[in-house]
């Protein structure tokens, strides 16, 4: 029955949570609506403010954020009391993430300006946000003392609402001081307040504390009420008061030794302080969960409690807030004591207004001198001066022309280097182009011949002669389009992670049947687990060209090898095999449409290295680098880099 319960209670708490998310989420919407089309600057910062308070416990950057730009309409328009309000929600926002030192500076900047624009109110609540940051650093002298204040204005100006929010701090005040009773008289006196003003939120959190009251106590029964009048008032859901109750059901059943029942619920409070930055709750369902499973003899989740736990306390509870928080205080009091100086030496000011009085008259005297001489001076000169600009202008405009005149000459230059580079290739292309076709010509002529027509093996031998041919001119216009691309700068580079070892294979996939012609060996000691960052389209078209072009130049029983080694930043790939070899005199030509280099393969057809340009200009593109060694005997390495 109990396992039943808790199941229901969670999917409550769940249900009810995703009522909240979606009811909040409906009204920073229209809040983001109207902050985009509101043309006022005044009602625009009334609609950040109020998301910046909306948003100031599940999202505090996001709220801090919105709170800023406020601040910027505030200050343009001087809008102090405005801005008393925003200083306190910015302090809370603080307080909220444990950045106490900037909470702290917040409030105080809401107590000065408070004091300068009589607004009293915010007076009080800046106090009483002072109070509960000194709490949470554990300086209670302090925090009483801000209490207190609060507490006499907010009685002075009859704000019950103001009150009802101070008594119930002071009842948290003396709940942490472990003084139970008066902390329940302070809870119960600010319920008399909340009570008029129909605020169930706030209603449900007195219960809650009342309820807790009554559990230190071990009125178990009296507690149970409380936490229930607290659940049912909660209609929408609030994630700090459900975090706090589950903890105090934890505490509630660990008290009546029920051990799995307690776990479940700080288990429960603890994942929700972790996602709504109640680190304090964090730490306390933590320290709690160490004990039951201890008690429970269950070290392993004992470890992991202490390990969680430890971790938020070294981050957000250290010991370096009082020290932060002192001189943030002493900045305070400086500033104040720095403003009384300014103040007593504007009186001394002014006492000798009548004697500053004509020694202002002399000196405006002086200074029309001065000034009518600096004039005549200045028309003395100017005509020497403008014919000096003129001269400057002159100048300048010839280094410009100058330079126009370079620029000119050196586009020239590339223009005349494009044009060699574009005659160079047509030449190499239709050279290409033209040995393949005119094969293909010459064999379709043979085999329409009446020698051929009735010779079966004669007109198969031939057909797979057209089809090479074939192939190797599609191959031909299949790179220069992609050269074309890349020099045109229509090809798209679109880098991902790809497994290296499934490119190659994807590779060695279509020239697997030219390597079983062939009888080479194949060794492929490529590593399994290596990444490349690079193009898909552009990367297998490098590994296309050199894979087709080991196979062609390699002899019959070859060998051909592929080997990869990663550093820290890159993958070398070696493509190596025992063909012909390239000589070392043509090495340096391989990657430069400047010069023309035919080789020919164990077939006899002849190449123009076009793919090998394109190798390279797709590697350099991916990052990488791609050169080749070689000897004229039987070792050829080909090693890009990437």
């Amino acid at each position: 029955m109990i396992f039943r319960i808790s199941i229901i209670l969670i999917i409550i708490f769940n249900y009810s949570k995703s009522i909240c998310f979606g009811i909040n989420q409906v009204k920073v919407d229209s809040l983001l609506y109207l902050i985009d089309n509101e043309k006022n600057d005044t009602l625009r910062a009334h609609h950040l403010i109020t998301l910046c308070r909306q948003l100031r416990t599940e999202f505090p950057e996001l709220a801090f954020k919105y709170g800023l730009k406020s601040q910027e309409i505030y200050d343009k328009y001087n809008l102090n009391y405005e801005k008393c309000k925003l200083y306190n929600y910015l302090g809370i926002i603080k307080r909220n993430v444990t950045d106490y030192a900037a909470s702290v500076e917040y409030f105080y900047k809401a107590v000065a300006l408070a004091k300068e624009a009589n607004c009293n109110d915010e007076l009080a609540y800046a106090y009483n946000n002072l109070a509960e940051s000194f709490l949470n650093i554990e300086n209670k002298n302090e925090s009483l003392e801000y209490y207190n204040l609060s507490n006499s204005i907010f009685l002075q100006t009859k704000n019950f609402k103001g009150l009802g929010f101070n008594l119930f701090s002071l009842g948290i005040y003396y709940s942490r001081l472990n003084e139970i009773e008066k902390a329940k008289t302070f809870f119960e006196k600010s319920l008399y307040y909340k009570l008029k003003y129909h605020d169930n939120r706030s209603i449900a959190s007195n219960y809650l504390q009342i309820g807790r009251c009554y559990l230190v106590k071990c009125n178990f029964d009296s507690a149970l009420i409380y936490f229930r009048k607290a659940e049912d008032l909660n209609e929408i859901a609030n994630e700090g008061l459900y975090t706090h109750l589950y903890f105090f059901y934890g505490y509630f059943y660990s008290q009546k030794n029920e051990i799995d029942k307690a776990i479940q619920y700080f288990t429960i409070s603890r994942d929700h302080s972790r996602t709504s930055s109640f680190y304090k709750n964090f730490v306390d369902c933590s320290d709690s969960l160490k004990f039951l499973y201890a008690k429970k003899g269950d070290f392993e989740n004992y470890y992991k409690a202490h390990i969680e736990s430890d971790s938020i306390r070294n981050v957000y509870y250290n010991n370096s807030y009082p020290d932060i928080l002192k001189q943030s205080i002493v900045k305070y009091e400086l500033e104040k004591l720095n403003q009384k100086i300014e103040n007593d030496k504007l009186t001394e000011n002014q006492k000798y207004q009548s004697k500053i009085l004509a020694q202002k008259i002399v000196s405006i005297f002086l200074i029309s001198l001065i000034i009518l001489s600096i004039i005549f001076a200045y028309l003395f000169f100017k005509n020497s001066k403008i014919v000096n600009k003129i001269n400057q202008v002159l100048i300048l405009k010839n280094e410009e022309i100058k330079s126009k005149e370079i620029a000119i000459q050196t586009q020239n230059q590339q223009l005349n280097e494009l044009n060699n580079t574009k005659d160079k290739f047509l030449s190499i292309v239709t050279h290409d182009l033209k040995n393949p076709f005119s094969g293909i010509v010459k064999l379709t002529d043979i085999a329409l011949s009446n020698d051929f027509i009735h010779n079966k093996e004669k007109t198969e031998q031939n057909l797979n002669l057209i089809h090479t041919a074939a192939v190797n001119a599609n191959k031909l216009l299949e790179n220069l389009l992609s050269w074309s691309k890349s020099q045109t700068s229509k090809l798209e580079y679109l880098p991902q992670n790809y497994s290296l070892d499934e490119l190659i294979n994807e590779n060695l996939n279509i020239v697997r049947n030219q390597i079983e012609t062939k009888n080479i060996v194949l060794v492929n000691n490529i590593s399994t687990t290596s990444n490349i960052f690079v193009d898909f389209n552009m990367i297998n078209t490098v590994f296309r060209n050199i894979l087709t072009n080991a196979v062609k130049f390699t002899r019959q029983n070859g060998k051909i090898e592929i080997y990869s080694t990663e550093s820290e930043k890159s993958v070398h790939i070696l493509f190596q095999d025992n063909g012909i070899g390239i000589s070392k005199d043509l090495l340096p030509k391989l990657f430069s449409l400047n010069e023309k280099v035919f080789s020919k393969d164990t077939d006899g057809n002849f190449g123009t290295g076009l793919g090998l340009i394109l190798c390279k200009e797709f590697v350099e593109k991916n990052n990488g680098e791609i050169w080749i060694e070689s000897d004229e005997k039987e070792k050829f390495h080909f090693i890009p880099k990437t």
